[in-house]
């Protein structure tokens, strides 16, 4: 029961969730801060996306079977009568680490613990809103490291916001394709149920070539940090790394059959190595 319970919770993504504050806290400011409040705002941060994606698989049980995905570890927390047991516990850590570092911090946590409820329960079904909620929601992890960090490079943080922002949208709408079948047979009126696969090809396409743009045009900004020979090294990171990824992804996506499970990981993977970058300020 516990590794298939374990599952549920996304482990990896949890770790990249952590990893991305840290690495901010520790890459992107001056050094000098305790580290006493960035290991608290990881474990509230990662508590509550645990909790999140436990509620959005209960409310997502009918269209996972509809998707052909079995979720065991679901059917078991609620067959052990855990479930909501578990996910109260990960609400309170999370509110309880905000409570440690500055009470104003509940708010915050408090809403995006409502904002991942709703989605779940019904934001997700809807055009735009949900994905850019979600969207929204892995950004604002980044920003949230400024809250105990105040010396943080304000626009290096923004720029790894966005790229979070846009790279999770594209993953989103991508997994909403995979999961066409599902949602439709579901009621779901996503913005892929409304504007069919191929016109949501072309908005991901859109958005990847934003990405690209922007990751192209953003030299002049890592040229103001690094200086040769670390500045070439630099640049062929982020093409080898973070842009060609996304530039596979979308040929892959001209393709008659694109295979979107692969197109899915070069998201999470252009969105890892676009983390790991921090490692060279």
């Amino acid at each position: 029961m516990g590794v298939k319970v374990f599952k549920i919770f996304r482990p990896l993504n949890l770790l990249i969730i952590a990893l991305t504050q840290l690495l901010a806290f520790y890459f992107l400011g001056r050094s000098g801060q305790s580290y006493v409040y960035i290991i608290l705002l990881s474990i509230g941060t990662v508590s509550i996306a645990a909790a999140g994606y436990m509620i959005n698989d209960y409310f997502d049980v009918h269209r996972d079977v509809a998707n052909n995905k079995s979720n065991d570890a679901l059917s078991l927390l609620i067959k052990h009568r855990l479930f909501w047991f578990v996910y109260v516990i990960l609400n309170v850590v999370g509110l309880f680490s905000a409570w440690l570092i500055q009470y104003k911090l509940i708010y915050v946590f408090g809403i995006i613990q409502i904002l991942l409820f709703i989605y779940s329960y019904s934001w997700k079904d809807l055009p735009i809103l949900g994905n850019v909620t979600i969207s929204t929601l892995v950004a604002l992890s980044i920003l949230l490291v400024r809250w105990v960090h105040p010396d943080l490079q304000l626009n290096l943080l923004l720029f790894y916001g966005l790229f979070a922002f846009f790279t999770t949208w594209i993953r989103e709408m991508i997994k909403d394709i995979e999961d066409y079948q599902g949602d439709n047979a579901a009621g779901s009126r996503n913005l892929i149920q409304i504007m069919g696969i191929k016109k949501g090809l072309f908005l991901i396409r859109a958005l990847n070539v934003f990405v690209l743009a922007t990751l192209f045009t953003s030299w002049k900004l890592v040229g103001s940090f690094f200086h040769p020979p670390l500045y070439y090294i630099v640049l062929v990171y982020g093409l080898l790394c973070i842009m060609l990824p996304m530039t596979i992804q979308l040929y892959m996506s001209y393709q008659n059959h694109p295979n979107y499970k692969v197109m899915s990981l070069l998201s999470k993977y252009a969105m890892i190595t676009g983390i790991l970058s921090m490692l060279f300020f």
